[in-house]
C-alpha cells in the first residue's frame, strides 16, 4: 500500500489493520401522521484507516510519521495505491487525502522509541469528472 510517497510493507512501515467504511447520503422527508420517507440523494464519504507498528531501532521508518503528518497539514491530494505482494504492478484507488495522524511511542532507549504504533486517517477526495486523483472507490 503506497499513499503519496508513503509505503507501507513487511518491513517498516508495516500495517496491521485496514478498515474501510463507505457511507451512502439519504434525505429525510417528514410526512403527516406516518414515518418519515427517505430518499437516496448520493453517495457519502469514503474512510479508510490504516493502523500499524513499526520498529525504528530495527527496521527503520522513523521518518514515516513525520511525513505522514506533512501530507496532513499540506492538505494535499494524494494517490492511493495498493500494491500485491511480490508483484510490481499496483492498483489505483483514486485520490485520498490524509485527514488524521497519531502515533504512541513506547520503550525509548535513548531518547528514541524502539516501538511506534500509529493510526492514519484517509478520505477519498471526490474529484468532479474524470480526474485521475478522483474516484474514491475501495478496494
Amino acid at each position: 500500500m503506497v499513499v503519496g510517497g508513503v509505503a507501507f510493507f513487511a518491513t517498516a512501515p508495516s500495517f496491521q489493520k485496514l478498515k474501510a467504511q463507505t457511507e451512502s447520503r439519504w434525505a429525510s422527508q417528514p410526512r403527516l401522521s406516518r414515518a418519515p420517507a427517505h430518499q437516496f440523494i448520493g453517495p457519502g464519504e469514503t474512510t479508510i484507516s490504516i493502523e500499524g507498528v513499526m520498529y525504528p531501532d530495527r527496521l527503520g521508518g522513523a521518518g514515516t510519521i513525520e511525513a505522514l503528518r506533512t501530507l496532513c497539514s499540506l492538505g494535499e491530494v494524494v494517490p492511493l495505491i495498493s500494491i500485491s505482494a511480490g508483484s510490481i504492478i499496483g492498483v489505483a484507488h483514486g485520490g485520498y487525502f490524509v485527514s488524521s495522524v497519531s502515533d504512541e511511542r513506547e520503550y525509548f532507549d535513548r531518547g528514541q522509541p524502539r516501538k511506534v504504533t500509529f493510526t492514519v486517517t484517509l478520505k477519498a477526495y471526490g474529484a468532479d469528472g474524470g480526474s485521475l486523483l478522483g474516484g474514491g472507490g475501495l478496494f
